[in-house]
């Protein structure tokens, strides 16, 4: 189960799937609708995990990490559940840079535990990683943030969130991963749903599959070469070579926010295709797919 712990967030970026606003009353940056998410609608949420058989927590937003009540929510869900289900945390991983959260960290949510964070990173460098997120300083942050986790042991899965601005440095930031992040558990390269803040930037970040996925193919490769595991979200089967379909397969979110073409109707690899968001059919059509 994914669940927002908040709609505040400490970055703005360009890419995000919420409608990211300002707002001056609470002197925060949130989703234009809705900031702040009742504690007890969250627990109400964990406890219903094991009538659904669910054996993931996923703590998104936002920005979990900045909600008052991230530490009560986690050890709430840890004394529930111990080790039986696996306790996400989706974050852009700028918090853990200070030495304080950490510790807390690892007192509330102790690194052999069965957890994991999924941390979002735009580059390779801090301009590149910064313009994306709209937020002077992010890049650093995060960069310490996912070294402080690994270093005390925890397992990070950096996110590539694929846009017009960073795709063709994709092969790049593979390497850099390679030399700098070696450790983390594994890479994700990941299309984008475009809702939120993205369609209200989507001519600065909007990418086809036709002019990103060679980038990508390539990332992955050094990747795999330099003995990282990675993981390629939201790519269609017929759109990538068949030697990297083991990465793509499988269907990584609620199948209705994704969408098969009307041509995938007759495709040998239909079902074990992860299909790609209804969003992007919307705006770039389906001309990029050809079954198999």
């Amino acid at each position: 189960m994914d669940w927002p712990v908040t709609f505040k967030c400490n970055n703005n970026c360009l890419t995000c799937i919420n409608d990211m606003v300002y707002h001056p009353e609470k002197k925060v940056l949130g989703k234009k609708d809705c900031v702040y998410v009742p504690t007890d609608q969250i627990k109400s949420k964990i406890d219903s995990l094991k009538d659904l058989e669910d054996n993931t927590m996923s703590f998104t937003g936002g920005e979990p990490t900045i909600s008052d009540d991230f530490f009560e929510l986690l050890e709430y869900t840890r004394k529930k559940y111990e080790d039986d289900i696996l306790i996400f945390v989706v974050s852009n991983g700028r918090m853990f840079s200070s030495k304080s959260f950490l510790e807390k960290m690892v007192s509330t949510l102790p690194p052999d535990g069965n957890n994991r964070f999924g941390i979002a990173i735009f580059g390779h460098q801090p301009k590149l990683h910064d313009t994306i997120t709209r937020a002077k300083g992010s890049f650093d942050q995060t960069v310490k943030g996912v070294k402080n986790l690994l270093n005390k042991g925890y397992d990070v899965e950096l996110r590539i969130i694929i846009n017009r601005m960073n795709y063709k440095k994709l092969p790049e930031i593979a390497e850099w991963i390679s030399e700098n992040l070696k450790e983390v558990f594994r890479v994700v390269m990941i299309h984008m749903k475009y809702t939120g803040n993205a369609i209200k930037n989507i001519e600065k970040i909007k990418v086809k599959l036709s002019e990103s996925n060679n980038y990508a193919v390539d990332a992955a490769e050094i990747m795999e070469k330099n003995g990282l595991n990675v993981r390629m979200f939201h790519f269609p089967l017929c759109t990538i070579p068949k030697k990297h379909w083991d990465k793509a397969k499988g269907v990584t979110k609620q199948k209705e926010e994704l969408k098969f073409s009307d041509k995938c109707e007759e495709c040998s690899a239909k079902y074990e295709c992860p299909m790609i968001w209804s969003t992007y059919y919307n705006i770039f059509g389906d001309d990029e797919i050809n079954p198999v």
